[in-house]
């Protein structure tokens, strides 16, 4: 069994035990997350041409409302397609925070109800628990509306499940008539997709490499956009972007990996920061191929679990 002890910060942690701090807690990790150096990505320093550092301030705290309906135990599908169309209403740079969406989802519902049984949130064990009941328990309405918002959103380098391609008008039907609830959608794509993968792993990336690999950084140094960095670095050095991959192909993924690596086993640190600003500027020279955007949003799940158990800073 895997034990997680609390983050300390300032020889004390921080303790959520009401839904609009668990609410609180997502939005804050999102724009941690943004506002951090992520090599191929947007952020404070770096925009691409048709979406911008902004944009994100934006669409991560416009979805608030449609987090906190989660939260409070209502449809998973019906408030993420809320969210969706909120974050499209307020700015237009594009698909900016669905798969964060996606993540923090079932987290949300897990540990909201978690608040209303007067558990503690930070008992990861439990938390995980409820995350694949809360994952199991989705329905093909769930599946339904999420189409809708994969619609919307046309996440970049989209593929499809077999059968139920999002662009086939069919799917949708095919879904009502069969009850195919996201589960087994999400498992049908999680091969080619690290968020899928996540669903139906019971968060394998967020809780074995990303959530003990933040807080290890961060019980060192203190230094909470390096340690968003590093550990945006080590996700991508043990998993391939499926992003790059669906935008490339799959060796092209591996060999940014590879590179990720390399620069986390640097062990002088200005020479390491001058190697992940030369990352930065590497990825970004290829049109936006080269964009780890599945690791971003992994990344911005660890620290959503980071402060869910306990991250006071």
């Amino acid at each position: 069994m895997e034990v997680f002890s609390l983050i300390s910060f300032s020889n004390s942690y921080n303790k959520i035990d009401e839904i609009d701090e668990l609410v609180s807690a997502a939005v804050i990790a999102s724009l941690l997350e943004v506002s951090a150096l992520k090599p191929g990505n947007v952020h404070p320093n770096r925009n691409i041409p048709s979406t911008r550092f902004e944009h994100f301030l934006c669409a991560n705290v416009v979805v608030y409302n449609s987090l906190k309906e989660i939260a409070l135990g209502g449809s998973i599908g019906t408030n993420i397609l809320q969210a969706v169309n909120k974050t499209k209403k307020w700015q237009h740079g594009g698909n900016i925070n669905f798969g964060i969406l996606l993540l923090f989802a079932p987290i949300l519902a897990a540990a909201g109800k978690m608040i209303k049984e007067k558990k503690e949130v930070s008992n990861m064990e439990e938390l995980k628990r409820l995350i694949k009941e809360i994952v199991d328990g989705t329905t093909y309405e769930d599946s339904v509306k999420i189409y809708q918002a994969i619609k919307i959103v046309q996440p970049g380098g989209l593929g499809s499940v077999e059968d139920l391609d999002v662009n086939n008008e069919d799917s949708i039907r095919k879904i009502i008539d069969d009850k195919i609830d996201l589960k087994y959608i999400f498992n049908q794509a999680s091969s080619w997709d690290n968020i899928a993968r996540e669903w139906v792993t019971n968060y394998e990336i967020s809780f074995k490499i990303g959530l003990p690999f933040f807080s290890s950084c961060y019980e060192k140094n203190k230094d909470l956009f390096k340690c968003i960095t590093l550990t945006f670095l080590k996700i991508l050095s043990e998993y391939p972007d499926t992003l790059i991959i669906r935008k490339t192909n799959k060796q092209i993924a591996l060999e940014i990996s590879k590179k990720a690596k390399e620069i986390l086993e640097i062990k002088d640190p200005l020479k390491q920061n001058k190697e992940i600003f030369d990352f930065d500027d590497y990825l970004h020279g290829f049109n936006g191929k080269y964009n780890p955007g599945t690791t971003a949003d992994l990344v911005a799940n660890t620290i959503f679990l980071a402060i869910i158990n306990g991250l006071h800073f």
